[in-house]
């Protein structure tokens, strides 16, 4: 978790992919990148609605994100200024208490 979290975290100031930091920061292989893209277009639930079924956000808060993104990337800006990131006690929390319900 906690690698996953500083990938998103150098991500967002990086301007490169999520895969492109994590082969960086050595968590994972350029094969692990291909294998989890290839994982990715087979799933057909955003990341975002996870995170709410898991109780890391709100719907409210799920649904105000996604609007301010998508007005923030219509008007032009760059999605790694201005971010708002979550709470990653609570997002760790959920993740936790999924594992144990699995």
């Amino acid at each position: 978790m906690r690698d996953l979290f500083k990938t998103l975290s150098m991500q967002s100031t990086a301007n490169k992919s999520f895969g492109q930091v994590a082969v960086e920061l050595g968590v994972l292989t350029s094969d692990d990148v291909r294998d989890l893209l290839a994982i990715q277009l087979e799933r057909t639930t955003p990341l975002g609605e996870v995170l709410v079924e898991l109780g890391a956000i709100s719907p409210q808060a799920y649904q105000r994100e996604m609007r301010a993104f998508r007005v923030g990337m219509a008007e032009g800006a760059n999605p790694a200024h201005n971010v708002a990131f979550l709470e990653i006690e609570a997002i760790e929390a959920a993740f936790a208490n999924y594992e144990l319900i699995s």
